[in-house]
């Protein structure tokens, strides 16, 4: 007997929390250069697809609240899938993603996602179980030719994947919108792998990373990193990144990120706020009280939560402690000390 779980329709949030695994995993362009071969339609499908799988994953449904203060799903949690074997549903129309409608460009784009990493993968599941599975983010699709929608069966290893929170970026959805390349949205993403101290690459080795040939450096920094610079240091990107180039060695370029805030009201009409709230209130058991404390916090400057809480987390390695040591009112008072000093 099959079990399907059907993704709702929810408001597109602003951003994402998006997985380090998943990106590591599916979407590591420099072992996969096929992927900067593809037309950006298939990245419209594929953040549209984590977005609805973010989106539900806090839904009262038995499937996507985790336990054990893990916010992933809780798909493989018996020896095999069993008898209740679950599939991940979603109905979607091709008007969503071409204006075109165009019925070859969007079969070949699902036909790509469902053949894509369509591998053998190894992993063990809750109950410590090792388990082998196969196929690629989609593991089937439908396509209706008079209506126009297509049905998507969704992988329930890559949507676990897609989930889990063990490691993660904030992903503002308003920045991928704004490129329609494929190597620019990548590129972004790249970006997010860049810590605070900012890093310092050769020009040659990002344009063969990227499949890029500009014929000279001046070339490659006006025609490629200028223009993506220009859209994220727009209000509403999220994140945007300073460039230079080295002084003794023209070839070289130093890059550093930064927050690119967007203003309160774009932050709060977004889901980041009830995904980050779910995940602190079940992680580090918050009593309603308490929870309505850490909501001020991440209501009144997100971003600088985000790095209170990564000091958080550095301490308690330092202490040779976990996060979840910390439970309620003494989480609380931790996090309140960082904000103190």
């Amino acid at each position: 007997m099959s079990k399907q779980i059907n993704l709702k329709n929810l408001p597109v949030p602003q951003s994402i929390l998006f997985s380090k695994d998943f990106r590591k995993d599916y979407l590591n362009f420099a072992d996969d250069e096929i992927l900067l071969q593809q037309p950006v339609l298939i990245l419209d499908l594929l953040f549209q697809i984590i977005s609805d799988l973010r989106n539900n994953m806090f839904l009262d449904n038995g499937i996507f609240m985790g336990k054990d203060n893990q916010v992933k799903m809780d798909l493989w949690n018996s020896e095999f899938v069993g008898d209740e074997r679950n599939e991940i549903r979603k109905v979607y129309n091709v008007s969503q993603f071409l204006k075109n409608r165009s019925k070859e460009q969007i079969t070949e784009a699902l036909q790509f996602l469902k053949l894509f990493k369509n591998e053998k993968f190894t992993f063990q599941n809750k109950a410590g179980v090792t388990i082998t599975t196969s196929g690629g983010l989609i593991k089937d699709w439908f396509f209706a030719e008079k209506s126009g929608n297509f049905e998507i069966v969704i992988s329930l290893y890559w949507a676990n994947k897609i989930v889990a929170l063990q490691s993660y970026n904030q992903l503002f959805l308003t920045s991928v919108r704004k490129f329609t390349s494929t190597k620019q949205r990548f590129f972004l993403l790249w970006l997010l792998e860049i810590n605070q101290k900012g890093t310092s690459v050769l020009i040659s080795t990002i344009q063969g990373a990227f499949g890029l040939n500009y014929k000279t450096n001046y070339d490659f920094i006006r025609g490629f990193i200028v223009p993506i610079k220009l859209k994220l240091d727009q209000e509403d990107s999220g994140m945007s990144f300073n460039y230079s180039i080295d002084k003794n060695n023209s070839s070289l370029l130093h890059i550093i990120t930064y927050p690119n805030k967007p203003n309160k009201e774009v932050v709060i009409s977004n889901n980041s706020i009830s995904y980050k709230l779910v995940y602190i209130k079940r992680r580090h058991k918050l009593s309603d009280d308490t929870a309505k404390y850490i909501r001020t916090l991440i209501e009144s400057d997100y971003n600088g939560f985000e790095e209170k809480y990564k000091v958080f987390l550095a301490i308690c390695k330092k202490e040779k402690k976990i996060a979840v040591d910390y439970l309620d009112v003494e989480f609380v008072l931790k996090l309140k000390s960082l904000y103190d000093e």
